[in-house]
């Protein structure tokens, strides 16, 4: 016999026959002698339990007179576990844990065998309890006390998984960021820069010092004409390193032939049914990307018929739109402002016209002057060595200036939301200014003959 618990509304003591250890299997042991040791452990076990409701053991005695406590009473309620264990309480209202979890349940255990499941399901329904393992039962957890005993099963709630699968391509890509990462010390936003570094995976080499050597806040853009073996293995790198990862999108240029964008550059005078399938050339080239960055492209993102088909392709991917600003009257946001496409515009590149080390350093700092001004701005660069270096050594300091560097999906999720409300802003306050103009001005006079 040992002893299992205190029960600590009642004080009493519960006794429950030690655990009968299964026969050792020996070659040309007969059925017969196995049933003979299961029936032997059933006898057992009833005459502990009647032992419980009855009759004492002179130790439990010996030690309830020494604590001073009553024995429990006989009327205890008493209810079945859906082992088919006899458990008791001494409080009504009240359930303890009983041992029946821990008992062996086979004949194999070195125990009873267990009772029949509709058996143990008419004793709940009985006591009005839903029966363990029902269909319409709650997920449950147990709620344990001071002394470390279940005292009751709380109903936990259950939360439904988000479908991946419904979310825009760019959101199932994106690098997770702490939003409060991006606000100061009175909870206000800090300034924020995107940069992107992009014509990365020609070199196979010198894209993987840059992945390793650059933080993991700088977005990286690679090339469609890159080798598509090392296009796939560098791209999972960098999103491996916390990078999150662009595709260059080749456009014709205004100086086109002199700036040659590629053989599978969409250019203005073809076809939009070709240069559709051109771009779906490029976005087949590797996956594990959040959006497409315009490279070159001057004449052609000011051609409304060649754009709109472009833009509602990537809509229909669900990726994020970079413009690099080298057309002023580029129409890629304003559409992507109408078909709600995350976009978003580059002010500069760092490196361009001159790749040196001062004239880099200065652009940065025009970048942080943007930033500081407007609330965010978005730079980009090329992979020259000097550009890399330079970004390395400012992206340490630029942060220690209160300002954060921000991955490309952030900066465009933001800004398009914040178009598309002043957007919505001026088209109200036109629609509520328009009939006051109108009644200002009056009928119109009927006209002279």
């Amino acid at each position: 016999m040992s002893l299992v618990g205190v029960v600590a509304a009642g004080t009493a003591y519960v006794y429950l026959p030690e655990p009968v250890e299964a026969p050792a299997e020996t070659d040309g042991t007969s059925p017969e002698h196995s049933s003979e040791n299961t029936s032997g452990s059933n006898a057992h076990a009833e005459q502990d339990t009647q032992t419980e409701h009855g009759t004492e053991s002179p130790e439990g005695a010996a030690h309830e007179a020494e604590a001073g406590t009553q024995t429990e009473p006989e009327h205890a309620p008493e209810s079945l576990s859906a082992e088919g264990e006899v458990v008791r309480s001494t409080e009504p209202g009240v359930s303890h844990e009983s041992e029946a979890s821990h008992a062996p349940t086979s004949a194999e255990d070195g125990g009873a065998p267990p009772q029949d499941n509709h058996a143990a399901e008419s004793a709940h329904e009985a006591a009005g309890e839903e029966p363990h393992g029902s269909a319409n039962a709650p997920a449950l957890g147990d709620a344990t006390s001071d002394h470390g005993q279940a005292t009751q099963q709380i109903a936990l709630p259950t939360v439904a998984a988000p479908d991946h699968d419904s979310l825009p391509l760019w959101q199932r890509n994106r690098q997770v960021v702490d939003t409060r990462w991006l606000k100061d010390s009175e909870g206000k936003p800090k300034p924020r820069i995107a940069f992107i570094l992009s014509e990365l995976g020609h070199a196979r080499t010198a894209a993987e010092e840059i992945i390793k050597k650059l933080p993991p806040a700088i977005t990286l853009s690679f090339s469609p004409y890159a080798n598509p073996r090392s296009l796939e293995y560098l791209i999972a790198l960098a999103r491996s390193n916390g990078h999150e990862v662009m595709l260059d999108l080749p456009l014709e240029p205004s100086d086109f032939p002199q700036r040659d964008p590629g053989p599978k550059a969409l250019l203005a005078a073809l076809e939009p049914r070709e240069n559709m399938e051109r771009l779906d050339w490029s976005l087949d080239r590797a996956t594990g990307y959040v959006g497409v960055a315009v490279w070159m492209g001057s004449r052609f993102v000011s051609s409304p018929r060649q754009m709109r088909p472009l833009m509602e392709t990537l809509k229909e991917r669900g990726l994020i739109y970079l413009d690099n600003a080298e057309q002023e009257q580029s129409l890629g946001l304003a559409l992507a402002d109408e078909l709600h496409l995350p976009a978003v515009s580059s002010h500069r590149y760092v490196d361009v016209p001159l790749a040196s080390r001062d004239a880099i350093d200065a652009r940065l700092a025009q970048i942080e002057r943007i930033a500081l001004q407007f609330g965010s701005a978005v730079a980009m660069g090329r992979p020259f060595p000097v550009t890399v270096e330079r970004l390395a050594a400012w992206s340490v300091e630029v942060e220690k200036r209160g300002i954060v560097l921000v991955p490309i999906s952030v900066l465009a999720e933001e800004t398009s939301k914040q178009r598309i409300q002043a957007h919505q802003m001026a088209l109200e306050h036109a629609a509520r200014t328009q009939p006051k103009a109108k009644a200002a001005a009056g009928p119109k006079a009927a006209p002279t003959h």
